[in-house]
């Protein structure tokens, strides 16, 4: 009897240790006041809470998660299209300073102010980001935040990203224009693969 009770012991420490989300506080540079910083901010939390891996709150958290420097500048190849840029740091708790810097990314994309993502429709959105991935030879099936949510792996990459960024487009507070949201949902859906890696770096999900 014993033993069967190390046993089931056992398995309920590896299933809670398992199950554990990171907790993080996401911050931006005080003076990061303008509306298009607000977008992506507002893009990044929602996306994050979406998955199984992160938590987000202000009070014990492990990490805190910098969204900075960013550009929003004309595409010099094509003038109806923005590339947007910022950077993303994950460092220790801060409060009154930054903390320190653990790891850095940087995250680069272009929007096209006549292409925003069809965020109120799931199934044309997935078709979109499928000929997106096709375009750009991204496999967003294949990355690893979305393989870590998802049990299933792969095989539901575009779907479960299609209603994500649908789930999340609908919490976006009001104000925001198609192209603002656009840029803010695939700020979102590029900093949580950056978290991821710079997480996994950290040691986490072991």
């Amino acid at each position: 009897m014993r033993i069967v009770s190390y046993i089931i012991i056992i398995m309920l420490l590896s299933f809670s240790v398992g199950n554990a989300q990171v907790k993080i506080d996401i911050k931006t540079k005080f003076n990061s006041k303008k509306k298009e910083m607000q977008a992506v901010k507002a893009g990044v939390i929602e996306m994050i809470k979406t998955v199984n891996w992160i938590k987000v709150g202000e009070i014990g958290e492990k990490y805190s998660f910098w969204i900075k420097d960013l550009e929003i500048i004309p595409n010099p190849k094509n003038f109806q299209q923005s590339v947007v840029k910022f950077s993303l740091s994950l460092n220790t708790p801060a409060m009154f300073s930054e903390g320190k810097v653990l790891k850095t990314r940087f995250v680069e994309f272009v929007v096209d102010k006549n292409e925003t993502l069809p965020i109120s429709n799931a199934p044309e959105l997935k078709r979109a980001l499928e000929k997106f991935d096709k375009k750009m030879n991204m496999n967003i099936s294949n990355m690893e935040w979305i393989t870590a949510t998802v049990s299933t792996g792969g095989l539901a990459g575009f779907g479960y990203v299609a209603q994500t960024m649908t789930k999340v487009a609908s919490k976006f507070q009001s104000g925001f224009t198609p192209i603002e949201e656009t840029m803010g949902l695939w700020a979102g859906f590029y900093s949580l693969s950056s978290l991821h890696d710079m997480l996994t770096e950290q040691g986490e999900f072991q």
